[in-house]
Parts: structure tokens; C-alpha cells; sequence
């Protein structure tokens, strides 16, 4: 289903939303080149997140090649239906133009129409090892959790709820550390230089602040909510 065309930085866009992709070979392939600079294992991280996903989130070009994907599921977590955001990529060469963000930004306007529509918030929940992944979410969800080091003590029983689900080992000295969570998934050497100069000249990175290693494969567990 095509969203809408987007514009940036002199190149055109085209977002559209494709559900039941997990058997779609052509586009797997498509999939897993635009994540051979990014991770040293692809093909097995693929695996994994085709059967935890339902639905992908695609940008195309002006020409109509796959520049960036984004893909997220359903799950059933204490009782309660959660969206779990999945696995997102860029093309090597269109990263920088903003192509994550559009692609979470599509993702975002149909969980707030249907929050509307329902007049029920929406939750999910996500991990990740990226602190740029983790910006643009804050940037465009409505809340997330944890915010920095700082969370509300009542999201404590839903990140312990998911971690049952998942199996995760939860972290004794914070609570939204997943320990190990992706253990054998890891960035390319390109990959983590290139997040290693997105964060530099920074403030401060939370992340190294929680201790997080990512080639552990650590993860930080997100509660992400979109209101009514």
C-alpha cells in the first residue's frame, strides 16, 4: 500500500507498507544486500526477524530501488496486545538523508490514526544497541522509556513482562539493559565506525554510561507509547 512521496535534501521518495512479506524471496534478497555493510551475519538476523514480523515499512527511490525498510509485529505480552517494533536499514549510500526517521514517521501516523480511531493508546516495545535508532524513536513517538537514565517506575512491570516473554537477562544495575539479548549479532567494522562518529563530539552517550556492548550482543529494552 503506497503512504505518501516524500522529498529530502534533493531526492524523492516513495513509503509504502506491505503486510505478510515474510514469504516474498525477491524481496529478502533485496533485504538482506541493503544489511551486508551494516552486520557481519545478515542472513541469520533475517531469519530471526521474519518470524517475528508481519509487516514492513518500504522507501524506494525515485528510480524504484529499495533504499530503506522497516518492520514491526504483533505480540500477546501479559494479557495485553503490544506492537514490537522490528528491524530497520538503509542503503549504505542513503544513509544521512533521513530515510529511518520517514520510515518510523509512517509507521507512527497509522499507530496514532488507529489510537484515535479506538480512543486507546497503543504500546510497544523495542530493542536496540543504536543510539541514533534510539533519538529518532524519542524524536517521533510520543513517549519513550527509558528517557536518558530516567523512567517511570510503573513501565517496570511491562519491561519485566517482555523479558519473560523473550527470555531476556535484565541487567542488576539497569533495569532496561537486556544482557546478551542478540548475543552473535553485531555491526560490521564500517557500521560501527560510522555510529562511533555519530556519537562523538556529543554531550554524553547513555548508552556507555549503562555499560552497554553491543558486540555482546546488549540491548536496551524500549517501551514506546502512542497516544489517543
Amino acid at each position: 500500500m503506497h503512504l505518501n512521496s516524500i522529498a529530502s535534501e534533493g531526492n524523492f521518495f516513495v513509503i509504502s507498507r506491505l503486510p505478510g512479506f515474510q514469504t516474498d524471496t525477491s524481496l529478502h534478497s533485496q533485504i538482506e544486500c541493503i544489511l551486508e555493510d551494516s552486520y557481519t551475519d545478515p542472513a541469520s538476523l533475517l531469519a530471526r526477524a521474519y518470524q517475528n514480523n508481519n509487516e514492513i515499512y518500504l522507501c524506494h527511490d525515485d528510480d524504484g530501488q529499495l533504499c530503506g525498510f522497516y518492520m514491526v509485529g504483533e505480540n500477546q505480552i501479559a494479557g495485553q496486545k503490544i506492537i514490537y517494533l522490528g528491524l530497520s536499514g538503509v542503503a549504505e549510500g542513503k544513509k544521512g538523508l533521513g530515510i529511518g526517521k520517514m520510515l518510523y514517521r509512517a509507521h507512527y501516523e497509522d499507530l496514532k490514526k488507529r489510537a484515535r480511531q479506538t480512543n486507546q493508546d497503543i504500546t510497544c516495545w523495542a530493542t536496540t544497541a543504536s543510539i541514533g535508532v534510539y533519538q529518532a524513536m524519542k524524536n517521533i513517538y510520543d513517549s519513550i522509556s527509558p528517557d536518558g537514565r530516567y523512567f517511570e517506575m510503573e513501565e517496570l512491570a511491562l519491561v519485566n513482562a517482555i523479558a519473560a516473554y523473550k527470555n531476556f537477562k535484565m541487567s542488576t544495575s539497569f533495569p532496561f539493559l537486556a544482557e546478551r539479548a542478540a548475543d552473535g549479532t553485531n555491526y560490521s567494522a564500517s557500521e560501527a565506525t560510522r555510529l562511533a562518529t555519530f556519537t562523538s563530539g556529543r554531550n554524553h552517550n547513555f548508552f556507555e554510561e549503562i555499560d552497554l556492548d553491543e558486540k555482546a550482543g546488549d540491548r536496551l529494552l524500549l517501551v514506546v507509547r502512542v497516544f489517543a
